[in-house]
């Protein structure tokens, strides 16, 4: 860069040359970052271009315009890179859980102040441990909560709140117990409560297959979550989740509709008549009087001669 200034025609310069690549190096990492995360960046890598391009007047002699076309035009590459780079992920790649789905989508910022980015839940080192322990793998994510009480021995700790499989998954942070599935359709209701000290809780009532009629899961917020936050989020929460709930109850039913055949389904002459089994033989009549057995349809005894 030295040599090719030095080359060229001697002209003053109204900024040093060294701002040009501070400039183009600040603006390259911050547009492929940003491309990275949102995906709508390539707008600003345009836009930096034409900032890039003034830079350089200001910076370069007249005679590198294309060395300034070339500084200039990397930002804009960078916003491509990083929006390729992104693609992978939001298509679900292989051995990576995908995002989210409609169903079950919690609102972020600023609702949801306090809360981790779904992507970054559904990327962490933890989630081989919950697909390995039978959490299935396009499980969308909730929100994270702490556990209070309600599933067995487990104690206060935080959890992750997913819907997957037709079931509600309560995943702790630590790989000390594994995901706690509560079937979507033996979920009777969800809950805000409000308690008598401190902010409110989240509480999901269901119907265990055997032991008590009902069970409650108690939750509340996380303590990073403001506290002026907290009732909207688990008024949301509770909105999503019995939404969520309802559509994967209607999903496993529907699937066991889809398993059962029905007799319209049966091909003409797959039905077989029932063949129904003879009749027993009759049991012959003892003569009252002799005891010999009388043959059927007999009205005396042969023997005896007794009326029978």
């Amino acid at each position: 860069m030295l040599m090719l200034i030095q080359a060229g025609p001697a002209e003053v310069a109204l900024m040093p040359w060294w701002v040009m690549y501070v400039a183009v190096i600040a603006l390259t990492y911050a547009v492929f970052a940003m491309a990275r995360r949102t995906g709508w960046a390539v707008p600003l890598g345009c836009l930096s271009f034409f900032v890039l391009m003034g830079v350089g007047a200001l910076s370069l002699p007249g005679n590198l315009s294309l060395l300034m076309l070339a500084l200039a035009a990397l930002p804009f590459i960078g916003s491509l890179v990083g929006s390729r780079g992104r693609a992978p992920a939001a298509r679900g790649a292989a051995g990576v859980a995908p995002g989210p789905r409609a169903i079950g989508r919690v609102p972020q910022q600023p609702l949801m102040a306090g809360q981790p980015r779904p992507d970054a839940v559904l990327r962490s080192k933890a989630m081989a441990e919950r697909f390995a322990a039978g959490m299935p793998r396009d499980a969308g994510y909730l929100a994270r909560m702490r556990y209070v009480r309600g599933i067995g021995e487990m104690t206060d700790r935080p959890v992750d709140l997913f819907t997957g499989g037709g079931q509600l998954w309560v995943a702790p942070l630590k790989a000390d117990v594994p995901p706690v599935p509560i079937p979507a359709r033996n979920v009777l209701r969800v809950d805000v409560w409000p308690e008598p000290e401190g902010p409110p809780t989240l509480r999901v009532s269901w119907s265990p297959p055997a032991g008590d009629l009902t069970a409650e899961l108690v939750l509340e917020a996380m303590p990073n979550v403001p506290p002026e936050m907290v009732t909207p989020q688990l008024q949301t929460l509770s909105g999503v989740l019995t939404t969520a709930i309802a559509a994967e109850a209607r999903k496993a039913e529907t699937a066991e509709d889809a398993a059962m055949v029905p007799l319209s389904a049966l091909r003409p002459g797959t039905l077989q008549p029932m063949t129904m089994p003879p009749p027993p033989p009759p049991v012959p009549h003892a003569c009252p009087t002799c005891g010999e057995p009388v043959p059927p349809g007999a009205r005396a005894c042969p023997r005896c001669a007794t009326p029978v």
